[in-house]
């Protein structure tokens, strides 16, 4: 199976002349951490919810209104071709410690994968009646209390080559639930959450193929 098979078609993008507000309110509309930075059809650069948090400082900072995506975008990202295989694609993002692929063919974004799309795929089992939430996490020693507290929620516990933890939560109300999930990790448990996707009807029983 290769990229294409898997990836998503951009639903948002945003030029680089944007403010960093317009991001943000992307970011929360759409459910997404990353938002691609488009400039004539070619991908000129990705914008992260930290790099938000760098521009709203900034702004306070030096009393600067308008601060653009140009200004705070990460401009090296790391494509990958539709054609590649999805072992490659896994391959890049653990190398470059990345959770999200640019798909650009001919100079242009045609798509994004992303680490939970490649994860999903790699499990040996994949139910199809319930409602999950796919999170990547730096390992914490908090990590043993949340496993606990949200063990009848635990699906799956896998650690990446990498060093980071890939979680899945069993979620049955929807978006929102999983909205307070992330912040109850990021806010009570002070976790670092690099990536959380949250999957309708997609609860994993094995990510043996992950680790």
């Amino acid at each position: 199976m290769r990229v294409v098979d898997i990836m998503s078609r951009v639903v948002v993008s945003l030029p680089p002349d944007a403010a960093w507000q317009t991001a943000l309110s992307s970011m929360r509309e759409h459910h997404v951490h990353h938002i691609p930075v488009v400039d004539g059809g070619r991908m000129v650069g990705m914008i992260r919810q930290s790099d938000i948090q760098r521009a709203a400082m900034i702004e306070g900072q030096q009393q600067a209104g308008g601060v653009s995506l140009a200004r705070v975008m990460v401009r090296k990202v790391h494509p990958v071709a539709p054609c590649a295989l999805l072992t490659e694609a896994l391959d890049q993002m653990l190398m470059h410690h990345v959770s999200i692929l640019p798909v650009v063919e001919d100079g242009r974004l045609v798509g994004v994968v992303t680490h939970t799309d490649l994860l999903r795929l790699l499990s040996s089992s994949v139910g199809s009646s319930q409602d999950a939430l796919y999170l990547r996490i730096k390992p914490s020693d908090r990590l043993g209390g949340v496993l606990g507290h949200y063990q009848r929620r635990l699906q799956h516990v896998t650690v990446l080559t990498n060093g980071d933890i890939m979680l899945v939560l069993r979620m049955a109300h929807g978006q929102a639930e999983s909205d307070r999930v992330v912040d109850q990790l990021q806010v009570d448990w002070k976790l670092d959450v690099i990536d959380a996707t949250y999957r309708p009807g997609r609860a994993v029983q094995s990510l043996s193929g992950a680790a």
